[in-house]
């Protein structure tokens, strides 16, 4: 179930033993000791029962983070820095920065999808000085925060 759904569901059980306590005060002689206890256990624990889907919520948030960071990989592997991010935002509806993606993948893929990025740029005339200029350009975050330079690119890339 997702957090939309235990929602509902909490809102559905409230409403039932709002409806069950209205019939057990209007007919107190039909109530039975079931039903009344039915409505003070559902009070009782209302409150249990929201820090617990509060809880859920909070792991699904952490997997979906693990997840997304694990989908973010895969995609590096054959697809280039800007086409992950569509690819996250337009498969998984995750939109974030290219920073955010990067602390996210972590350095190793990140360095290995911008050395394929600089085989094929090499492969079509472009230098590392116009490569350093398109990533300042694209805001890719370049060694130790520092803007990219011939001699970064070079670092990643060689030639």
């Amino acid at each position: 179930m997702g957090d939309i759904d235990n929602s509902k569901l909490i809102d559905a059980l409230e409403d039932c033993a709002d409806q069950l306590e209205r019939l057990n005060n209007s007919y107190p002689k039909l109530a039975s000791e079931a039903s009344q206890e039915g409505v003070q256990q559902w009070r009782e624990r209302k409150g249990e029962i929201h820090l617990v889907m509060k809880e859920i919520q909070k792991r699904q948030g952490v997997e979906m983070v693990v997840d997304t960071g694990k989908i973010a990989r895969e995609l590096l592997v054959s697809h280039s820095i800007e086409e992950t991010l569509d690819l996250l935002l337009q498969d998984h509806g995750v939109e974030m920065d290219v920073k955010t993606l990067v602390k996210m993948v972590g350095k190793q893929p990140y360095l290995g999808s911008l050395k394929k990025e600089v085989s094929f740029l090499h492969n079509n005339g472009i230098s590392n000085e116009q490569i350093a200029e398109l990533w300042n350009e694209l805001s890719r975050p370049g060694p130790g925060g520092a803007e990219w330079t011939k001699e970064t690119v070079t670092l990643v890339g060689g030639e």
